[in-house]
């Protein structure tokens, strides 16, 4: 892995022969390289000239005075900012790797601070609600997963694979098969809706109903694409219920 400096613009290898250890950065590195910071050292301190107390007074000064410039750190900020979404974009592991440690951080954070986890959890389920308001097909989407889940905690399993194994293909393509055999009164604004009428709303409706599954083998049989179907909410409801 490596790293541009941010006052020679060159890219070098990250390690600790090239850069200071920060754990403010990202990446556990100073963005200013060892070569650069030395070289400012030896300009503001003269090596040789001061006492080791007189250097230090002299660097809390130099860093006081920097970070009261608004406009010098707003633009190695923004610098920073720009080249750490640039290898966001570019670098897998280096995406792999920031992700990992935001998950970590905020992860301990929820287990720390029940007000945190509260806002989290929150935030995340307002957004979902809306979201299952105004997308339908993600409400159609979650409501997959859950039915899925579900029918095998009834049962006394747990779900071991992901749904696009359960249902034998991608959710884009699962997606299709269902348009494909949409009714002409059939769309996504009316998936899930019920009024006790006939062509009013549809629901996935199992040809070969969940309820006659005898073992876990045959609920993720059952789950299979080409056992769902999509069917006139008023027939699943009532028509087909009670055959």
């Amino acid at each position: 892995m490596s790293k541009i400096c941010i006052k020679c613009d060159i890219e070098k290898e990250i390690n600790s022969d090239n850069f200071s250890k920060d754990k403010k950065c990202s990446d556990g590195y100073r963005n200013v390289c060892r070569e650069c910071c030395n070289s400012r050292n030896r300009h503001l301190f003269k090596i040789g000239s001061l006492s080791v107390d007189k250097k230090k007074e002299r660097m809390r000064q130099y860093m006081k005075k920097k970070r009261k410039d608004p406009e010098f750190s707003k633009s190695e900020r923004k610098r920073e900012r720009e080249r750490h979404k640039e290898r966001i974009k570019t670098d897998p592991e280096y995406r792999k790797k920031v992700s990992k440690k935001y998950y970590e951080r905020k992860k301990e954070k929820m287990e720390n601070d029940p007000e945190y986890r509260k806002k989290v959890n929150n935030g995340v389920s307002k957004r979902k609600k809306e979201r299952m308001n105004t997308d339908p097909v993600y409400r159609f989407k979650v409501k997959i997963q859950k039915r899925i889940r579900s029918i095998l905690k009834d049962r006394g399993y747990t779900k071991k694979s992901k749904t696009f194994k359960i249902l034998g293909c991608s959710f884009e393509d699962f997606k299709g098969h269902i348009e494909s055999h949409w009714e002409d009164w059939m769309n996504w604004d009316n998936y899930g809706l019920y009024n006790g009428e006939e062509n009013y709303g549809w629901d996935l409706d199992h040809i070969v109903p969940l309820s006659s599954a005898l073992c876990e083998e045959d609920v993720y049989r059952l789950n299979h694409h080409s056992n769902i179907q999509p069917l006139c909410s008023y027939v699943n409801r009532n028509v087909k219920r009670d055959i």
